[in-house]
């Protein structure tokens, strides 16, 4: 209880007591304390979770650093894995992500729409002038008799 209490996970506890991780539970419950970060749901910024996994890589104990965010242990090697496995898109919420996204470009301006319009007419106009250039220089076949 006390290994739980000072924000040991519940396998670290489990292996200094020398039992399985379910024991070292049923005994938190039964003790009335519940699991640490339980307490009700608690929401990190991105920033905040991205530092928590910079200390977590750089050797610092996930449990220690989890309790002093208010979360579990746990959870800051879940988002280490996830970071690693499939970006930093996994640990946004939505309105994260939809503050990260770029602003969508507006519709093109009448001028780029008629400049992007006159270089794909000057692109046809050469390849015709190529393709008559051919067409003069190729002896025209002779008509049989």
């Amino acid at each position: 209880m006390e290994a739980v209490r000072l924000g040991f996970s519940l396998a670290e506890a489990a292996e200094l007591v020398g039992c399985s991780k379910s024991t070292v539970g049923a005994w938190v419950l039964a003790a009335g304390a519940g699991r640490p970060g339980r307490g009700g749901a608690v929401h990190l910024p991105y920033d905040t979770k991205v530092g928590l996994v910079a200390r977590y890589k750089a050797g610092e104990r996930a449990a220690d650093l989890g309790r002093g965010a208010g979360v579990t242990g746990c959870a800051v090697t879940n988002w280490a894995r996830r970071l690693r496995e499939e970006g930093v898109l996994s640990l946004m919420a939505g309105d994260e992500i939809r503050a990260a996204a770029p602003e969508p470009a507006g519709p093109p301006s009448e001028l780029e729409g008629l400049r992007r319009r006159c270089g794909e007419l000057e692109l046809e106009n050469a390849i015709l002038r190529g393709t008559v250039d051919i067409l003069k220089k190729t002896p025209a076949p002779t008509p049989r008799t």
